[in-house]
């Protein structure tokens, strides 16, 4: 099956979701993803104080011009920030697996220079080495296939793009999934290497988040040529 990409040079021309209805969908819900009808706690004053978007974001390297992809954007906790710093010459796309989330997006209004989509959990529908920087938000710890999403982020992601990789600290707590679901930075390190990517920077985001960012290395298909002197 041919996959069909969204044109990220034509961006306002891409139909969005935008009306919100009732969504219909399979009664069984993976225990891992996030509970759509939750998706208040997403933007509480406790998160925003423990994670300010636009320093996180500025401290990954997002600026004018790029081209930033948020993976499991949700309501666009990450997103709108993302928008509001690339300017009128980048461009931001949102994409999530729930219809339902994407609908509250829409509904509360999406910024201009913002496409949202649907999408499967591995297979986004843009062209290879399209994104400048792709933000992975709480999304690795849900997935089914953590290593597949890094391959599939490393193939939209341009050579030495950045991937941003926000997730729970490794530990018991009240809220948030469980501390055997929660995936620590050594779970992920490995992960990023078999993937293709080279670890960059690590902080810690109080007690119970941590980010980090990653580069897309080239890959090169034989070791650089040695000179040779005559």
């Amino acid at each position: 099956m041919r996959r069909a990409f969204l044109s990220l040079r034509f961006l306002p021309c891409i139909k969005v979701v935008e009306k919100v209805g009732h969504v219909r969908g399979s009664m069984i819900r993976d225990s891992r993803k996030f509970d759509p009808s939750a998706v208040d706690v997403l933007n509480k004053p406790r998160r925003h104080r423990e994670i300010d978007p636009s320093e996180l974001l500025r401290w990954a390297g997002i600026r004018e011009k790029l081209v930033v992809l948020d993976v499991g954007c949700g309501a666009g906790f990450f997103t709108r920030d993302a928008a509001g710093m690339i300017g009128p010459e980048g461009r931001t796309v949102g994409l999530g697996t729930s219809r339902g989330m994407l609908q509250r997006f829409a509904a509360e209004g999406r910024p201009s220079r913002v496409l949202i989509a649907q999408c499967e959990e591995d297979a986004y529908p843009l062209q290879t080495g399209s994104v400048d920087v792709a933000i992975l938000g709480f999304v690795l710890h849900e997935a089914q296939d953590p290593q597949s999403v890094l391959r599939e982020v490393r193939r939209i992601l341009r050579t030495e793009g950045k991937v941003l990789i926000v997730e729970w600290a490794k530990r018991n707590e009240q809220r948030g999934p469980q501390a055997a679901s929660r995936l620590s930075p050594e779970d992920v390190r490995p992960l990023l290497r078999r993937a293709g990517f080279m670890l960059d920077q690590l902080r810690q985001l109080g007690e119970s988040y941590y980010a980090l960012t990653a580069v897309n290395v080239p890959v090169y298909c034989c070791p650089p040529a040695r000179a040779v002197h005559f």
